[in-house]
């Protein structure tokens, strides 16, 4: 009986030398992690403390000072953008737009129009001319109007 005490004892003894070896790995490694935790939170800190205000604002893609020329380059393009939405909702009709933006100016419009008409009056004028050159008597002298 005294041997299976003593190997009972020992199997025991065994347990819990291999239970303070586990506990002492798993103390040294949650040590390990907590240094290697404050080592990273310290160069985050040391980054942070680095970082000016310039740099904050460009992850926004601001910046704190700006060359004169940029300031008004963006200005002119917001006058362009803006001269371009003001045509499309200026009251105009739909043709003077279109004409407008394709180049053409109310006076090429004007003379366009002007031009059809002349030529219908014209076409329209020989055409009379045509029908009373024909109920004329051909004297050999041109018909008078």
């Amino acid at each position: 009986m005294s041997n299976m005490l003593t190997d009972t004892m020992n199997t025991a003894k065994n347990g819990m030398e291999s239970t303070r070896e586990g506990t002492i790995h798993t103390v040294a490694h949650v040590l390990s992690m907590i240094v290697k935790g404050a080592s990273a939170t310290a160069g985050i800190i040391a980054t942070l403390r680095q970082l000016d205000r310039d740099d904050g604002l460009a992850w926004f893609g601001l910046a704190r000072r700006r060359s004169p020329l940029v300031s008004v380059a963006i200005f002119g393009a917001g006058a362009a953008v803006g001269a371009g939405i003001a045509l499309l909702f200026a009251p105009a009709s739909g043709a003077d737009l279109r004409s407008t933006l394709m180049g053409r100016s109310k006076l090429e419009t004007v003379a366009r129009k002007i031009e059809t008409k002349v030529e219908g009056t014209a076409e329209a004028a020989v055409s009379a001319m045509k029908c009373a050159g024909d109920d004329a008597p051909h004297n050999g002298k041109p018909a008078r109007a």
